[in-house]
């Protein structure tokens, strides 16, 4: 099979262009082999991108063990340039999350070891980050000094991928200011590099949130209702224009329905990866890692068709938002 740096390699090339489920095996395989080697150093480079797609995925707690232990051994190792992408990446998800005070702290960190090593392309990309950080903790003079001083990194290292990843981070600037054609405009500066960087895509997961969230948070009450046909053959998600058709995807309809089973019956309350595999593939004997793959790509899927905002990571388990309704039709 692949050596050790071609697995690397190819997860790499995954994670970027948003293979994820690919990207996510091939990481497991690479972290199991190191282990096996004995190379800390370079299975913690690989938990930084397994944190990623973790974090891609929806799985917040996943994502923060990987970065957690890969920032362990790179300070036990005192590796600085490492330390400041694990901390950067480790803010990244509190961001995500909501987190906003410890995604703040996490950033200071990371970008404290990057100023003292000097590396203008990490600077833009968890600079700017800090400036969304900032801009959602209603501090926008503090947020337009971050993204300013992103943006001159940005200059510096040249490279399309960071600018672009910078210009939509200083749309969640405009947004708070109230400037949101300005905000939705931003969007463009991903044109083509969707499929050739992560940092792209969470910027803009970040900023579509943000372009959205007038549409949920003004008034609770006025949510739109998540609609699921009663054998799950199709769903309509929340605001959306069109309703999304499952067809043949049985294990997706299955985990599905159970899902809005759950949300009905006992609402707020999550289900187990364990839970959700014997629901999706009842029968079959699969390997845990094999197992939990097939269930991360069929949880990706049914977020890509328009759960992102409903399927939610929560104690360690997945669940349908409580506060959205649900209606079987």
């Amino acid at each position: 099979y692949a050596s050790n740096e071609d697995t690397g390699m190819l997860s790499a090339i995954d994670l970027v262009t948003g293979d994820l489920p690919r990207a996510r095996l091939t990481l497991l395989r690479a972290i199991d082999n190191l282990a096996a080697l004995g190379d800390r150093s370079a299975r913690a480079m690989v938990q930084i991108d397994f944190g990623l797609v973790e974090q891609e995925l929806g799985d917040f707690d996943a994502a923060r063990t990987a970065l957690e232990q890969a920032l362990s051994v790179h300070t036990e190792i005192g590796n600085r340039r490492f330390m400041a992408i694990a901390l950067g990446y480790r803010a990244g998800v509190e961001l995500e999350a909501g987190n906003l005070e410890t995604a703040r702290a996490f950033y200071v960190q990371s970008l404290a070891l990057l100023i003292a090593i000097g590396d203008p392309k990490l600077e833009a990309i968890f600079g700017s980050a800090h400036g969304v950080t900032l801009a959602k903790l209603k501090l926008p003079d503090e947020a337009d000094r971050a993204l300013t001083a992103a943006e001159q990194a940005a200059t510096i290292q040249g490279e399309p991928r960071i600018a672009a990843t910078v210009a939509i981070h200083r749309g969640q600037l405009d947004f708070a200011l109230g400037n949101k054609a300005i905000a939705t405009s931003r969007r463009a500066s991903a044109t083509g590099l969707v499929e050739q960087s992560d940092d792209v895509r969470f910027a803009l997961r970040l900023l579509d949130a943000a372009l959205g969230s007038e549409l949920t948070t003004t008034d609770s009450s006025t949510r739109s209702a998540l609609v699921v046909a009663r054998d799950a053959s199709w769903f309509h998600p929340p605001q959306a224009a069109e309703r999304t058709d499952l067809g043949k995807r049985v294990s997706l309809k299955r985990i599905l329905m159970e899902l809005v089973r759950r949300r009905i019956e006992s609402p707020g309350i999550s289900m187990s990866r364990e839970e959700l595999v014997a629901i999706g593939w009842p029968g079959e004997r699969l390997e845990p890692d094999a197992a939990f793959n097939r269930l991360s790509v069929a949880l990706s899927e049914l977020r890509r068709a328009g759960l992102r905002s409903v399927l939610l990571h929560r104690d360690g388990g997945h669940l349908l938002d409580e506060q959205i309704p649900v209606v079987l039709e």
